[in-house]
Formats: C-alpha cells, structure tokens, sequence
C-alpha cells in the first residue's frame, strides 16, 4: 500500500509540473510583445499594436496581473479597462492601442478635476459647467513657449479624471508675479498675463486667465498667504 501510495503522489505530482510547464509557455508566448517601430509594441498572438501614451496619461489603478512583457518591460491590467486597449508599465508609462484615438480633455467623460500641490489634493471640483470652461479654455486657446521664471506664485497639478477609462490626465497650472509680455517680430508685443496651464510632456503652454481664480483664493485664505 505505502509503494502505490508513493507511485500515485510522483505520477500526480508529474502530471501537474507537465500542467503549469505547458500554462506557462501559453502564457510567455501569448504576452511577448515584439518592437515594431520607435515607440510601438505588437502582441503577436492577438494583433494589437500598442503605443506609448505621453506621461501627462497614468493610470488611476493597476492590478497586479501581469499582462505582457516588452524586453525588460512588464505591463500590467489597469483596473476595470480592456488589456486589448490599455495597459501600464511598472514604472508607470501607459500603453494603448494604435487603433484608439487618445482622449483629450475634450473628449474624456470626467467625473471630476482635482487640484494637486506637492502630490496633496487640495480642491475638488465637479462642475460640468467648469469642465467645459477649462476644456475650451486650454484646447482652443493659443499655444505660447512657457514663461521661463525662477519661481512661481502658484504650481499645482491639475488633474483630470476619467473613471470610464480609469485615467488620470494632468497639466501644470502656474501663476508668475509679473505679466509674460512677449515681443513679437514686427517691434510690436503681446501681453499674456500671468496664468497659464502647461503640459510639460507636449511642451504646450495656454493663457486661462481668471479661470482658477476663486480656488486660488480660498487656498490663500486658508493658508494666510
């Protein structure tokens, strides 16, 4: 009885090593993506061609399922989106398909906007009605090279969030003590103001003038500053 009992635990023991050997070379040839071009990954076995999304895009959360591997690159699940879609890599890039359109502010379905200082959320806001004021605002606005100040008055992050898609998108918002007057080529000059949102990642810079004004008021007035 004990050698039958021994023969049966090797042969079921066997049975699942031939078991997890043959899962996992399904799952390694299934998630290896190949380099097909700067900045573009292709998973063989299902077609998808993923892109590299620019950093203002994170993830709002990833699950620890580890979906492909690029090189050295692990790519991981974004919590409740289609991995065929979009994906992150552990450093925190964001991966999605070539044949998806990136959303902007425009177009994402937000369900709010937070206002970030040194990684703190201190506001939040959830009108409609001043997303697609800031959204105007920054996508029609013209483009301009970004004030370069040693120091700003204001520096906060101002998140966009998309819970459909669970995506961040995050611009600067900045505020310098002086107006930006910039000279133009024919000797005359335009003034900018003061205040302005950035995307550091795109290098695009847009005048919004008194757009966050009553935020900005009621964190000095909390503050004292």
């Amino acid at each position: 009885m004990k050698k039958f009992k021994i023969s049966k635990y090797i042969i079921s023991a066997v049975s699942l090593l031939a078991v997890s050997a043959m899962l996992f070379t399904g799952c390694s040839k299934k998630n290896k993506l190949d380099v097909v071009g700067v900045d573009l990954f292709e998973d063989k076995n299902t077609g998808v061609v993923y892109k590299v999304a620019p950093a203002s895009y994170e993830a709002m959360s990833v699950t620890d399922e580890l979906y492909a591997v690029a090189g050295d690159a692990e790519l991981y699940v974004i919590d409740g989106a289609d991995p065929e879609k979009w994906l992150c890599e552990s450093t925190g890039s964001v991966f999605y398909a070539e044949d998806i359109e990136l959303p902007t502010i425009e177009t994402m379905d937000l369900a709010r906007i937070e206002l970030l200082l040194e990684g703190v959320t201190i506001a939040t806001i959830t009108d409609d009605f001043f997303f697609k004021k800031i959204s105007a605002v920054y996508m029609g606005g013209e483009s301009i090279s970004r004030p370069m100040v040693s120091d700003y008055e204001i520096n906060w992050r101002v998140r966009f969030v998309d819970e459909s898609l669970g995506l961040y998108f995050t611009l600067a918002y900045i505020e310098i003590s002086e107006d930006y007057i910039v000279e133009n080529e024919d000797g005359s000059t335009t003034n900018y103001g003061r205040k302005f949102l950035f995307d550091r990642f795109e290098n695009r810079c847009v005048q919004v003038d008194d757009a966050f004004d009553s935020y900005v008021a009621e964190y000095k007035a909390l503050n004292k500053a």
